[in-house]
């Protein structure tokens, strides 16, 4: 089997590699320098190519340049820029290699949170409250009438960028004129949701779909996050919860899914509903939880695209735990309220909660701080020569 691979930098890559190599198959990583995969021992062939969030167009050309060329059994997107990208060409690239994505327009249904409220009100799923302002005056009469504290959402966006709490009115209107960043084909900053915030804990149901038909399910729930508030899992557990199974199964199947996908729930403890929060249309970032419980995800979705189709897998360890260390942990400390237990709670529960850490591959974990310091480095050097 031969695999190509995107998204090299982050979590949810670097378990696909391990578990595709562990397999056997040989994989080649598209990526820059410092991105972790292309420093494990996995990956047997590196490929610097163009950023597709900066250059998308050159970027795509690259890779359709290669896949005509060079034949591979699949390409795994493992980060949403490539994944979105790549949905919007299915029929050009699907010539020479089977894709993991859905089509541009059920892509646009996943990532758009205000028409996924719509589908998924219309199936009847739970949803929080939410609002769309069409202008400044309407925004003043929701500022009065909300519940505190409340969330400001992106349309569409990835990995909480742009995710805003405001706790007052004036807070409220403050946030919601100041756009993060400017909107692009990934992110839309524009016209974002005023929603009510939901204190329960996050519960996530991890899927693979073939043609709008379950493949693999398995359901987990988020212990601790980054940023605290809302963010990516740092430990979760994993569980056995047929009520938003059976709820994620219903939105994926009408909206025809194909590849994977994580549907995101959380629990409400005022009334004890699991509300429908979003869906990521990749690989999730506690990816590496679902392979250790027993479902393989990368090496089933490549079976998959190699047969046209598996059969469906369901049993995995549930109460398993894992937790990523590198390099969320330090900042989850620092952000806590109360130091002293959580780092009590780490250290007691060590042994018995799996990690990301390898010593039989452990050079992405030195290279992966590295990246993300060169990163902010970055970012603040472009923030100071554009205030200046």
């Amino acid at each position: 089997m031969k695999v190509l691979l995107t998204g090299a930098a982050w979590q949810p890559a670097l378990a696909s590699l391990r578990n595709l190599g562990e397999a056997g198959a040989r994989v080649d990583v598209i990526g820059g320098r410092l991105e972790q995969c292309l420093h494990s021992r996995y990956c047997c062939n590196r490929l610097f190519y163009s950023d597709p969030k900066k250059s998308p167009e050159k970027y795509l050309e690259q890779l359709y340049a290669l896949v005509s060329q060079e034949r591979y059994d699949a390409l795994l997107p493992c980060d949403e820029h490539s994944a979105v990208l790549l949905s919007g060409q299915l029929e050009r690239f699907q010539r020479f290699i089977p894709l993991p994505v859905p089509s541009s327009t059920r892509m646009t249904a996943a990532r758009d949170k205000a028409q996924l409220l719509k589908i998924a009100q219309k199936l009847g799923l739970d949803v929080p409250q939410s609002f769309q302002p069409s202008g400044s005056e309407d925004l003043k009469r929701l500022s009065q009438k909300v519940t505190y504290p409340c969330v400001i959402k992106p349309r569409r966006s990835m990995a909480a960028v742009g995710l805003r709490y405001a706790d007052s009115p004036e807070a409220l209107l403050e946030l919601y004129a100041a756009n993060p960043q400017p909107t692009d084909p990934h992110f839309d900053f524009s016209n974002p949701l005023v929603q009510e915030f939901i204190p329960g804990q996050i519960h996530d149901v991890c899927a693979l779909f073939n043609h709008g038909e379950p493949r693999a399910v398995l359901t987990q729930k988020r212990l601790f996050m980054y940023p605290a508030r809302g963010g990516r899992g740092i430990e979760c557990e994993t569980t056995r919860e047929p009520q938003i199974e059976e709820k994620a199964i219903t939105l994926l199947r009408q909206l025809r899914w194909h590849g994977p996908a994580q549907v995101e729930f959380k629990h409400d403890p005022r009334d004890g509903v699991f509300k429908l929060m979003e869906i990521n249309p990749r690989f999730w970032g506690t990816l590496e939880l679902s392979i250790c419980a027993g479902i393989p995800f990368p090496l089933l979705t490549c079976q998959m695209l190699m047969k046209g189709d598996i059969e469906p897998v369901s049993d995995y360890k549930v109460g398993l735990r894992f937790r990523w260390l590198i390099p969320y942990i330090l900042p989850r400390f620092f952000q806590s309220k109360r130091k002293l237990r959580f780092l009590l709670y780490l250290v007691r529960r060590e042994r018995r909660v799996l990690n990301e850490v390898r010593i039989t591959d452990p050079l992405p974990h030195l290279v992966h701080p590295i990246y993300l310091l060169s990163r902010k480095m970055a970012s603040a050097h472009r923030r100071f020569w554009e205030s200046i």
